[in-house]
Formats: C-alpha cells, sequence, structure tokens
C-alpha cells in the first residue's frame, strides 16, 4: 500500500489526528484521519461465555463503512494499540491494510515515517494484541472468582502483581534523601529507609518511561508524568513516549551526539538500534528542551551515551535500584502518598505496562488503603487466594504465563495451508479463536 490521496489512517489519540490531518494537508494530500479515542471494543461475560461489547458504536459503524477501502492503521506501538489494530481489521475485512507508527509527530518525523511506511518497514504485532486481550479477560475472570469470595481480596492482574511486590519488596513509603559520591560527582536520591548500605553505581541505559515514573513516585511529588511526556510528544519535543525499549534509533545519532557534554561522537553502540525497522525506541528529544521532564531525559540519555557518569546513576540495594541524578544534598525525610508508593512498586514489575502505571497507582490507592493507612490484611488475602487459584501467575509472572498460553494456541496450519515459500510456518492464532478457547477452557 502506497500512501497516496484516498487513503484513510486511523489513530488513538483527537490531537494526534488534529496534527496529521493538518500536515498531510500541507503536502498536498487529502486523507481521512479518524481517531478511536481508546478502545473500539471491550469484554463482557454474557451467560458464563465471553464476548466482544461495543464501547462506540457510531465510532464502530463509521469504520465498518470504510471496508474494501485502504486502510492506515496507525495507533500506538503498544498492546493495547496492537490490539486496536486487530479489531479495526475485523470491521474491515475486504480492506487492504497497512501498519504505520509515529515515533515522532513533528513535520518532519511525519514525513519519516510515511516513508518508512512506504518501505513497507513497519508490521502488525498480533501477539501483543493477543496478549492485550487475554490481560483482559484474565481479568474478567479473576473479578468473578474475588466477587465469589465476598471481597476478602482484590483478584486483578495488577492486584496481584501488587501485592507480589509488597511481599517481596516490602513497604517504600518511607524515604530518606541520601547522597553517593560516584567518580567525583554527588549523586542524590530518596531512598526507602529500611534498605541498608548500596552495593554499587551503574551506568544508566536510555530513558524509558517507568525509569521516570519511579524517580517522580520516590521524590513524593504528584504524579503527572504520562501527561507531561504526552504533552511534548503532541508539540513534536520528545518521541513517542510509552516504551519500555532502551535503545536509540541510529539515523538520530548526530543529532544525539549533543548529549555528550564534549560533543563527541556517541560511542556506545550497545545503545543504538541499527535496524530501521523497528517501531520501538527509548525517549529520546527532538529539540532542545523546555520544561523539566525534557530536561531529565536529555540529562539520562546525555549520560547513558557517555563514557562517564556525567549527571545521572542507577544506585544498586540488594532489593532495587534507583536513580540518582547530581544535585543539592538536604538529608530530608518523607513519607510519600499511597499512590506513589504503588506507583514505584508497578514501575519496578515486569509484569506491569508503561502506558497506564499512574491511572493504576490512583485506582489502586484507594483500594489498598483506607486513606493513608494500608491495608496489609487485604494485601496477604490477595496474594494467598492468587497462590491457591493462580499458582503460576505467582510462580512465574503474568507475562511468561500469558506468552506460554500464546504459544500453544499459535499451531502450524495444515500441510495443505502451508507456504512452502515460506521457511516459517503460518499460524492459526485469531482473536477470536483464542476468544474461544479461553471460553472453553480457561486455566493460568
Amino acid at each position: 500500500m502506497i500512501l497516496g490521496s484516498g487513503n484513510n489512517i486511523i489513530v488513538e489519540s483527537q490531537k494526534i489526528a488534529s496534527h496529521l490531518y493538518n500536515n498531510l494537508n500541507k503536502l498536498g494530500l487529502v486523507i481521512n484521519v479518524i481517531a478511536t479515542s481508546g478502545h473500539l471494543y471491550d469484554y463482557q461475560f454474557e451467560n458464563d461465555y465471553i464476548v466482544q461489547q461495543p464501547k462506540n458504536i457510531a465510532l464502530i459503524e463509521q469504520i465498518k463503512r470504510l471496508n474494501g477501502q485502504s486502510i492506515i492503521i496507525a495507533t500506538d506501538p503498544d498492546p493495547q494499540g496492537d490490539l486496536m489494530a486487530e479489531h479495526i481489521k475485523e470491521l474491515t475485512p475486504e480492506s487492504e491494510h497497512g501498519r504505520c507508527i509515529f515515533n515522532d509527530v513533528s513535520e518532519i518525523g511525519i514525513v519519516q515515517s510515511l516513508n518508512r511506511f512506504n518501505n513497507n518497514e513497519f508490521s502488525f504485532n498480533q501477539s501483543q494484541a493477543f496478549k492485550a486481550a487475554l490481560i483482559k479477560i484474565t481479568n474478567l475472570h479473576m473479578q468473578r472468582e474475588s466477587s465469589q469470595s465476598n471481597r476478602s481480596n482484590y483478584l486483578t492482574t495488577t492486584g496481584v502483581t501488587l501485592a507480589k511486590q509488597f511481599d517481596v519488596l516490602g513497604r517504600v513509603n518511607k524515604v530518606q534523601q541520601r547522597a553517593f559520591n560516584v567518580e567525583g560527582k554527588q549523586h542524590v536520591c530518596n531512598v526507602p529507609i529500611t534498605w541498608q548500605d548500596a552495593l554499587s553505581a551503574n551506568k544508566i541505559s536510555p530513558t524509558i518511561t517507568r525509569d521516570l515514573i519511579a524517580d517522580r513516585a520516590l521524590s513524593g511529588r504528584k504524579l503527572s508524568v504520562a501527561s507531561e511526556l504526552q504533552d511534548s510528544f503532541i508539540n513534536g519535543r520528545l518521541s513517542y513516549t510509552r516504551t519500555d525499549f532502551q535503545r536509540l534509533p541510529s539515523i538520530a545519532e548526530q543529532v544525539l551526539s549533543e548529549y555528550t557534554l564534549s560533543g563527541e561522537l556517541i560511542q556506545h553502540d550497545q545503545h543504538l538500534d541499527f535496524q530501521s525497522n523497528t517501531a520501538h525506541y527509548a525517549i529520546y528529544n527532538l529539540s532542545s528542551p523546555i520544561t523539566p521532564i525534557e530536561y531529565l531525559i536529555k540529562e539520562q540519555n546525555r549520560t547513558a551515551l557517555s563514557h562517564k557518569f556525567n549527571d545521572c546513576s542507577s544506585i544498586n540495594f540488594s532489593s532495587e535500584s534507583v536513580l540518582a541524578r547530581t544535585g543539592r544534598f538536604l538529608g530530608s525525610q518523607i513519607t510519600i502518598a499511597p499512590e506513589n508508593e504503588i506507583a514505584y512498586l508497578l514501575a519496578k514489575s515486569k509484569d506491569t505496562s508503561p502506558s497506564n502505571l499512574e491511572f493504576s497507582a490512583q485506582k489502586y490507592a484507594k483500594l489498598f488503603y483506607n486513606g493513608t493507612h494500608c491495608n496489609s490484611q487485604l494485601i496477604s488475602s490477595t496474594l494467598k487466594h492468587a497462590e491457591k487459584h493462580y499458582p503460576k501467575l505467582i510462580e512465574f509472572g503474568l507475562n511468561h504465563v500469558l506468552d506460554d498460553l500464546l504459544h500453544k494456541q499459535e499451531k502450524p496450519l495444515s500441510k495443505s495451508k502451508k507456504n512452502y515459500h515460506s521457511p516459517i510456518p503460518e499460524k492459526t492464532a485469531s482473536l477470536k479463536n483464542i476468544v474461544e478457547e479461553v471460553n472453553t477452557n480457561f486455566s493460568l
């Protein structure tokens, strides 16, 4: 599919849709740009079966009317965005679908992404989409199990992950500022008071969302990282922000060289992605920083790409690590808010998504706390109930369990349907048959 007038582009954000529409018009392209503003479908129980439930019927009908037309799907490159992409494809089976990802919504960034789209450098990630659907479905089963136990626990995938984190790391609500001498520079950070001496100071990797949220959480300041990042992204000053990938694009190497204090070219190849067809990068500055969070990103990336501990470091303890930055040592001790404590615990788990860490922290602060008092009995009960009913989830973690479940569903096609020109077997898995399998044989 080659981009031209008459195509349709579907994105998530209305603001991004407006950016695209205006910039495409400047290029002389008349493109229909639609924003989903969230998921098209949710899942719910109906007569003991899980079914798709429309969330925005009018928008679904609008997308259905595109059936047979060319559609460029540019939802976010995360599991939720991939799930939306699968739903769009299901609604328009006669259409030609192409995947495009906008890591940068500045004018030049949009042109670069569209050029990469024309070179077929993006692809759909069905496994991520299926995983997002399975998380929703798993939560439905857990909520049913939880309601049958008179709410002595709070079983959700996030609730179980959080209970595990409390069990492993303990309380982290009381923190004290500590200072460390790192290669002659004073690095300071807030550390839970129960943690003992630091083990080491390590170099950091380029910036990802959860690093910024974990740092903000222990600082005791308001959790608004996601909105601050999104504003900078929409305004073309930062690359895509909901990411867990700690590599930077090699195509930006010359621009990124300004991150190093002396302006030398980047030497740390382990932080650079030399494959042009990836959709995922760490967060990086697209222009000189303006906001405080943009300065923090520049400092972290500059240190990651430098030979020295210029601005920050990762201070490792036996329990976890914290991000330390150059600054003034005050030695203050504070008690952070419940949502900050939860945000740090969730940010340090591999079973959480960077897309909704702060939202989940706000939600579970209301569920697992009575005001500022942590309901340790509810947390303990949630963990015990999960150990009884979902032992694999406790032992291996959510991502491992779902990956295993998906692997079992992705079976090679029969010989008559195999593509003998392809060395990789095609897969029979689809969103529909995975949901059907879960309906008949749900087990974690």
